[in-house]
């Protein structure tokens, strides 16, 4: 997939509301290539390709309202559309928000958020509401997810801060490409209920450590497919993370992690093994941070695990990424 976009945006204040908007447009050139053969007699042998380019364009307004002391409103409206013409793709998403600090230190925060279409595009647009971000779940053009997310933030002393969040999704036209298969998995209606609680400690130095638990109830409500009120395939019951991350005056940050991923289903309803992996990742930002140079390493210990059923999970994998703001 190559991208051509372009990208306006702007902030502005008007008493105490603080308005984000802007305009994104570009177009996406994407090819795909699909064969399926069987040893029958006579064999069996399917091909089809498609190529071409889509439009993709996102209308944004946002606004960050200071209601009054330790209260904040965020209400937000994205317009997206995928393709032009009868078969293109036009969806409008809703967000609003609000929080509260009943003492110094402490946030409760409320929001409705709606997304449907992801561009792999760069974008200015806001990506949560009131500091809520939705959990990311795969859907095709016509999907959505709708998420209603309520978190608490703690701020215990100026080394130790903690949060809980609940989130209730309700996931339109699920769809998850697996690496090694030629058919997708694609679920009508789903249901997710996430918590998870996360807590941060500040050593000194620029040390820190933290630790992260997630638990997901999950149920799959397309009569239609194999795993028909089970649980949603690749969502894990349990997840959760342990790290370490130092940071310097000089913008350098390091963090090494280890990961955890749950027992969980596949498309076809097969159990797949949890496992532990352990990642790294190193940051630098010089020069006022105008500049970002990212290094990451992923299962440097080599875990087996599987994607999918018979689809072995990567093995020691690095990626490296230069990002230069202007």
């Amino acid at each position: 997939m190559k991208p051509f976009s372009d990208l306006w945006g702007a902030p502005s204040r008007t008493g105490d509301i603080t308005w984000r908007y802007g305009v994104e447009g570009g177009w996406q050139r994407q090819s795909s290539r699909y064969s399926y053969g069987e040893e029958t007699d006579p064999p069996t042998n399917i091909s089809a390709s498609t190529a071409g380019d889509k439009f993709n364009g996102r209308l944004y307004l946002d606004a960050l309202h200071d209601i009054a002391t330790g209260w904040k409103a965020e209400y937000g409206l994205t317009a997206s559309a995928l393709g032009a013409g009868e078969k293109g793709v036009r969806r409008v998403d809703p967000r609003v928000g609000l929080a509260w600090e009943p003492v110094d230190g402490q946030w409760l925060r409320l929001g409705y958020l709606a997304e449907s279409l992801e561009f792999t595009t760069p974008t200015l647009s806001p990506s949560g509401v009131v500091g809520l971000q939705p959990a990311q779940v795969p859907v095709d053009a016509n999907g959505g997810v709708d998420t209603l997310a309520a978190r608490w933030d703690a701020e215990w002393t100026h080394r130790f801060f903690t949060s809980v969040e609940y989130q209730h999704q309700s996931i339109d036209e699920y769809f998850a490409v697996v690496p090694s298969q030629n058919i997708p998995v694609s679920i009508a209606e789903g249901i997710s209920d996430r918590v998870s609680a996360t807590g941060n400690l500040a050593l000194g130095g620029g040390l820190g450590v933290s630790a992260t638990a997630v638990r997901t109830w999950s149920e799959n409500q397309d009569a239609g497919t194999l795993t028909y009120r089970k649980n949603m395939p690749f969502m894990p019951s349990w997840a959760g993370q342990v790290a370490a991350t130092w940071v310097n005056e000089n913008n350098l940050r390091l963090t090494v992690a280890g990961n955890y991923l749950g027992k969980r289903i596949e498309g076809g309803g097969v159990k797949l093994d949890d496992v532990w992996t352990l990642d790294a990742g190193l940051t630098w930002e010089p020069f006022d941070k105008r500049y970002s140079l990212e290094f990451s390493a992923y299962n440097l210990l080599d875990a087996d695990f599987e994607i999918s059923d018979g689809v072995p999970g990567w093995g020691p994998s690095f990626r490296g990424m230069f990002k230069a703001r202007f």
